[in-house]
């Protein structure tokens, strides 16, 4: 009955319902698909800013990959939004090199301070292999700083990376 009633809530027409029904589900992501499910379709349907950031803080709760992709559609749409990098960010823990991977592939609209700020965490977690696909991105800036993370951070970096950093 509890996960029934945060599924109707986390649909209502009342922004502060929805967000507080996502507070309360986040927890239960990974034990209760359906809420997580419902989290997933919140993506794309929320408009509300209070109600995204907290979609963001609550993304971050479950282990499912696909709580990345949520995230990175996030960061795409929303990521002007005051207070949005940090609410992402702020879930991303160890997905941080996954969330990198993902957003330089798919969604090159995400702000090249989102992807910093990621890869620095993917870096300091010893994750460069996202790393790599900076190489090939269009923001010449954002591509150097990045190629200096793997020359600070890259002690284990393959070849290709070390090559990169030394044409940039």
């Amino acid at each position: 009955a509890g996960v029934d009633r945060l599924l109707v809530a986390m649909a209502d027409e009342h922004y502060a319902l929805r967000l507080h029904a996502l507070r309360h589900a986040d927890s239960h992501f990974d034990s209760e698909p359906a809420l997580f499910e419902r989290a997933l379709e919140m993506v794309r349907a929320e408009a509300d800013p209070n109600v995204l950031l907290q979609l963001a803080m609550s993304l971050g709760e479950s282990s499912d990959p696909r709580a990345v992709a949520g995230l990175a559609e996030i960061a795409a749409r929303h990521g002007g939004m005051r207070w949005m990098d940090s609410a992402v960010l702020s879930s991303l823990a160890s997905k941080a090199g996954d969330f990198l991977a993902l957003a330089l592939a798919k969604h090159p609209t995400i702000s090249a301070s989102i992807l910093e700020r990621a890869a620095v965490t993917a870096a300091r977690g010893g994750d460069l292999s996202p790393l790599a696909a900076a190489v090939e991105h269009p923001d010449e800036s954002l591509r150097l700083r990045l190629l200096e993370l793997i020359a600070k951070h890259g002690s284990g970096a393959r070849d290709d990376l070390r090559e990169a950093v030394d044409r940039a």
